[in-house]
Protein backbone atom coordinates (compact mmCIF):
# COMPACT_ATOMS: atom_id res chain seq x y z
CA UNK A 1 0.00 0.00 0.00
CA UNK A 2 1.24 3.38 -0.31
CA UNK A 3 0.33 6.28 1.80
CA UNK A 4 -0.02 10.24 0.11
CA UNK A 5 -1.14 13.64 0.98
CA UNK A 6 -3.62 15.36 -0.72
CA UNK A 7 -6.33 14.34 -3.41
CA UNK A 8 -3.95 12.74 -5.71
CA UNK A 9 -0.57 10.80 -5.54
CA UNK A 10 1.63 13.45 -7.29
CA UNK A 11 0.86 15.52 -4.62
CA UNK A 12 4.11 14.72 -2.84
CA UNK A 13 5.47 14.88 0.65
CA UNK A 14 8.71 15.46 1.58
CA UNK A 15 11.57 12.90 3.04
CA UNK A 16 10.88 14.75 6.69
CA UNK A 17 6.84 14.30 6.30
CA UNK A 18 7.48 10.33 5.12
CA UNK A 19 8.93 10.09 8.21
CA UNK A 20 6.34 11.94 10.12
CA UNK A 21 4.02 9.74 8.83
CA UNK A 22 6.02 6.17 9.29
CA UNK A 23 6.64 7.37 12.79
CA UNK A 24 2.50 7.76 13.07
CA UNK A 25 1.70 4.35 11.61
CA UNK A 26 4.54 2.57 13.98
CA UNK A 27 2.58 4.75 17.01
CA UNK A 28 -0.70 3.04 16.08
CA UNK A 29 0.75 -0.25 15.54
CA UNK A 30 1.66 -0.50 19.15
CA UNK A 31 -2.10 0.74 20.27
CA UNK A 32 -3.32 -2.85 19.36
CA UNK A 33 -4.28 -5.53 21.72
CA UNK A 34 -1.66 -8.00 21.71
CA UNK A 35 -1.22 -10.04 19.05
CA UNK A 36 -4.03 -8.33 17.08
CA UNK A 37 -1.57 -5.44 15.13
CA UNK A 38 -1.00 -5.16 11.59
CA UNK A 39 1.61 -6.95 10.19
CA UNK A 40 4.22 -5.63 7.55
CA UNK A 41 7.36 -6.74 5.53
CA UNK A 42 8.51 -3.48 4.88
CA UNK A 43 8.44 0.13 5.13
CA UNK A 44 10.15 2.74 2.95
CA UNK A 45 9.83 6.77 1.86
CA UNK A 46 10.31 6.99 -1.14
CA UNK A 47 9.02 8.98 -4.69
CA UNK A 48 7.08 11.21 -1.90
CA UNK A 49 5.03 8.52 -0.43
CA UNK A 50 5.35 6.03 2.22
CA UNK A 51 5.18 2.48 0.63
CA UNK A 52 4.47 -0.65 3.25
CA UNK A 53 4.18 -4.11 2.06
CA UNK A 54 1.32 -5.72 3.91
CA UNK A 55 1.78 -9.06 5.05
CA UNK A 56 -2.28 -9.91 4.54
CA UNK A 57 -5.27 -8.22 4.08
CA UNK A 58 -6.19 -7.17 7.71
CA UNK A 59 -2.54 -5.12 7.68
CA UNK A 60 -4.44 -3.71 4.52
CA UNK A 61 -7.85 -3.23 5.67
CA UNK A 62 -6.48 -1.86 8.66
CA UNK A 63 -4.21 0.90 7.02
CA UNK A 64 -7.35 2.28 5.11
CA UNK A 65 -8.32 2.90 8.13
CA UNK A 66 -5.78 4.44 10.02
CA UNK A 67 -4.42 6.62 7.57
CA UNK A 68 -7.17 9.11 7.15
CA UNK A 69 -6.87 10.13 11.18
CA UNK A 70 -3.38 10.73 11.26
CA UNK A 71 -2.65 13.97 10.79
CA UNK A 72 -0.01 15.49 8.82
CA UNK A 73 0.14 19.30 8.99
CA UNK A 74 -3.14 21.57 9.54
CA UNK A 75 -5.47 20.73 6.23
CA UNK A 76 -3.61 17.64 5.07
CA UNK A 77 -5.37 14.68 4.30
CA UNK A 78 -3.85 11.54 3.97
CA UNK A 79 -4.62 9.23 2.00
CA UNK A 80 -4.19 5.37 0.26
CA UNK A 81 -3.93 3.46 -2.49
CA UNK A 82 -2.34 -0.29 -3.38
CA UNK A 83 0.99 0.57 -4.90
CA UNK A 84 0.02 -1.20 -8.26
CA UNK A 85 -2.68 1.45 -8.76
CA UNK A 86 -0.16 4.38 -8.53
CA UNK A 87 1.31 5.13 -11.89
CA UNK A 88 4.36 3.65 -13.03
CA UNK A 89 7.54 6.14 -14.04
CA UNK A 90 7.85 6.31 -17.54
CA UNK A 91 11.70 5.70 -18.75
CA UNK A 92 13.58 8.53 -20.70
CA UNK A 93 16.98 8.76 -21.43
CA UNK A 94 18.97 12.26 -21.39
CA UNK A 95 22.68 12.94 -22.63
CA UNK A 96 24.78 15.44 -20.14
CA UNK A 97 27.07 16.77 -20.85
CA UNK A 98 30.43 16.12 -18.71
CA UNK A 99 30.70 19.70 -16.98
CA UNK A 100 26.91 19.39 -15.50
CA UNK A 101 27.29 15.95 -14.50
CA UNK A 102 28.50 14.62 -10.71
CA UNK A 103 28.33 10.51 -11.69
CA UNK A 104 28.61 10.20 -7.52
CA UNK A 105 25.13 12.46 -6.71
CA UNK A 106 23.57 12.28 -10.37
CA UNK A 107 20.48 13.73 -7.97
CA UNK A 108 22.20 17.12 -8.16
CA UNK A 109 22.12 17.10 -12.22
CA UNK A 110 18.57 16.43 -11.63
CA UNK A 111 17.89 19.53 -8.78
CA UNK A 112 20.02 21.65 -11.70
CA UNK A 113 17.54 21.01 -14.33
CA UNK A 114 14.79 21.94 -11.93
CA UNK A 115 16.32 25.48 -11.08
CA UNK A 116 16.24 26.55 -14.80
CA UNK A 117 12.97 25.12 -16.04
CA UNK A 118 9.89 26.86 -14.47
CA UNK A 119 7.22 23.65 -13.89
CA UNK A 120 10.09 20.45 -14.06
CA UNK A 121 9.47 19.01 -10.63
CA UNK A 122 12.65 16.56 -10.61
CA UNK A 123 12.83 16.08 -7.17
CA UNK A 124 10.49 12.68 -7.50
CA UNK A 125 12.46 11.23 -10.37
CA UNK A 126 15.12 8.28 -10.42
CA UNK A 127 18.08 7.63 -11.90
CA UNK A 128 18.25 4.40 -13.09
CA UNK A 129 21.50 3.92 -14.94
CA UNK A 130 24.47 6.12 -15.76
CA UNK A 131 26.41 5.23 -19.13
CA UNK A 132 29.50 7.22 -19.21
CA UNK A 133 30.98 8.63 -22.44
CA UNK A 134 34.35 10.29 -22.72
CA UNK A 135 32.36 13.82 -23.01
CA UNK A 136 29.33 13.39 -20.80
CA UNK A 137 27.29 10.30 -20.16
CA UNK A 138 23.57 9.04 -20.73
CA UNK A 139 20.90 8.86 -17.82
CA UNK A 140 17.96 7.01 -17.69
CA UNK A 141 15.46 8.57 -15.72
CA UNK A 142 12.22 7.39 -14.34
CA UNK A 143 9.67 9.98 -14.40
CA UNK A 144 6.11 9.85 -13.38
CA UNK A 145 3.24 10.83 -16.45
CA UNK A 146 2.76 14.37 -14.90
CA UNK A 147 6.31 15.50 -15.09
CA UNK A 148 6.39 13.50 -18.69
CA UNK A 149 3.62 15.98 -19.87
CA UNK A 150 5.14 18.99 -18.75
CA UNK A 151 8.30 17.93 -20.39
CA UNK A 152 6.13 17.08 -23.70
CA UNK A 153 5.10 20.83 -23.24
CA UNK A 154 8.79 21.87 -23.17
CA UNK A 155 9.47 19.83 -26.44
CA UNK A 156 11.63 17.35 -24.24
CA UNK A 157 14.27 19.97 -24.43
CA UNK A 158 15.35 21.36 -20.76
CA UNK A 159 17.95 24.01 -20.42
CA UNK A 160 21.29 22.99 -18.33
CA UNK A 161 23.88 25.63 -17.51
CA UNK A 162 24.81 27.20 -20.83
CA UNK A 163 23.18 24.65 -23.06
CA UNK A 164 19.84 22.75 -23.71
CA UNK A 165 19.69 18.99 -23.12
CA UNK A 166 16.73 16.75 -25.02
CA UNK A 167 15.38 14.05 -23.57
CA UNK A 168 13.88 10.70 -25.64
CA UNK A 169 10.91 8.44 -24.43
CA UNK A 170 12.25 5.15 -24.17
CA UNK A 171 8.87 3.53 -23.57
CA UNK A 172 6.07 3.67 -25.47
CA UNK A 173 4.48 7.31 -25.05
CA UNK A 174 1.44 7.23 -22.54
CA UNK A 175 -1.98 8.52 -24.35
CA UNK A 176 -2.16 11.72 -22.30
CA UNK A 177 1.81 13.35 -22.90
CA UNK A 178 1.75 15.71 -25.80
CA UNK A 179 4.39 15.91 -28.20
CA UNK A 180 6.98 13.98 -30.33
CA UNK A 181 8.66 11.22 -27.78
CA UNK A 182 10.50 9.93 -30.20
CA UNK A 183 12.74 13.00 -30.97
CA UNK A 184 16.60 12.05 -30.84
CA UNK A 185 18.59 12.79 -27.72
CA UNK A 186 20.97 15.49 -28.13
Amino acid sequence: MSVFVGPEPETKMTPEQGALVREAILQEIWKCQPGKGPKFNHCQVEHGMVHLRCTDNHAVEWLKTIIPQLKLREGAVLRTLPSKEIAPRVRVSVWIPKEHLNVDDPTQTLRRLKTQNEGIDADNWKVFNIKKEPKGAILIVGMDESSLRELARKEYKLHLGFTIVTFRVLEPKPKNAEGNANKPSA
